[in-house]
């Protein structure tokens, strides 16, 4: 998945590990799959994990990254593809 998606998105990572440095390999494996649009339950697939784990890796995330409850997360992420 990941291949595939940084050859469709090639800065996306960079720039979101620019802004945020010290994500993990599965922040970003999660960060891409959420940029696509997946569901809930496509994550959940996708990762191989459940759907509550997915709601807790969000939280985590949007906190790590100084989003508050209500800050759309997935406006969010989309804004880094378009970083230069």
């Amino acid at each position: 998945f990941q291949m595939k998606f940084n050859q469709a998105h090639p800065d996306f990572i960079s720039n979101i590990t620019g802004k945020f440095s010290g994500l993990t390999q599965y922040e970003l494996v999660f960060l891409s799959a959420t940029f696509t649009g997946l569901t809930t339950g496509q994550l959940a697939e996708l990762l191989n994990i459940t759907e509550d784990s997915v709601r807790k890796s969000r939280y985590r995330l949007k906190k790590k990254m100084g989003l508050g409850r209500h800050d759309d997360f997935l406006k969010y992420v989309h804004s880094f593809a378009f970083l230069h």
